[in-house]
């Protein structure tokens, strides 16, 4: 991260709540990951994104959502980094999956929120977002850096790689364009929705005591149990 001087608007994005763990140090754990992709394409393509200073300081600070999980700065790459580390538990236990691909897709699969979310003063969603959705502009993002490799990039790869990332909401109403059709875009998929709605879970019981109103007052639309662990003194994003 840089040293510049506070931009317009930098004061606001202070007001607004925070990831427990500093973005440095997240954006240090997710530089570790890159050394864990050997594929020299899908190597190549996640150092053009996370190489580039401009970039990793909008996704350092992006919320992962507007309302259900991750909904604060930091958000983005505290989910992106679960999701990369549960990946690579699963590529342990399943050897016949395609790490380098899995592990790629799992970086790269919500970088679309960069454009989608904004957080200039509370965090909502941009024009752009609400016409398009974080999975096409994410798509597009990915697209636009392989038609620029210079090393040119292997058709079939890409094909796989874009198939991971535009199916990881698994179904149609849930805003895939596509269901997933490979073992990596299906783990992807699981992996995805089970850190968004443990850590949605988490938020919405967070301070609220007993939790027993009707069951249309939260995002899971039914009563819910308070865990042992959140009667523990932590701050909201603690944790991923």
């Amino acid at each position: 991260m840089s040293d510049r001087a506070p931009a317009p608007g930098e004061n606001q994005k202070k007001k607004l709540p925070r990831a427990y763990r500093s973005c440095e140090e997240m954006a240090d754990f997710l530089r570790y990951f890159l050394t864990d992709v050997y594929d020299q394409d899908f190597s190549a393509l996640l150092e053009s994104f996370f190489l580039d200073e401009a970039f990793m300081e909008k996704f350092a600070l992006a919320p992962g959502h507007v309302s259900s999980h991750h909904v604060y700065l930091g958000g983005l790459l505290e989910h992106t980094l679960s999701v990369a580390t549960l990946c690579q538990h699963v590529a342990v236990q399943h050897p016949r999956l395609n790490s380098d691909l899995l592990l790629t897709a799992a970086l790269l699969h919500d970088i679309g929120k960069t454009e989608e979310i904004c957080y200039e003063g509370s965090i909502s969603t941009s024009h752009q977002g609400e016409l398009l959705g974080h999975i096409l502009l994410g798509q597009r993002m990915i697209e636009q850096k392989i038609s620029r490799s210079p090393a040119g990039f292997p058709r079939e790869k890409e094909l796989k790689l874009i198939h991971a990332v535009i199916s990881h909401h698994g179904e149609l109403e849930w805003g895939a364009p596509k269901r997933p059709q490979s073992a990596e875009a299906l783990v992807l998929h699981h992996v995805d929705n089970l850190d968004a709605r443990v850590k949605g879970f988490f938020e919405v019981v967070a301070g609220k005591g007993e939790v027993s109103w009707p069951e249309l007052e939260n995002y899971f639309r039914r009563p819910l149990t308070r865990p042992q662990a959140a009667d523990r003194d932590q701050k909201p994003g603690a944790g991923y």
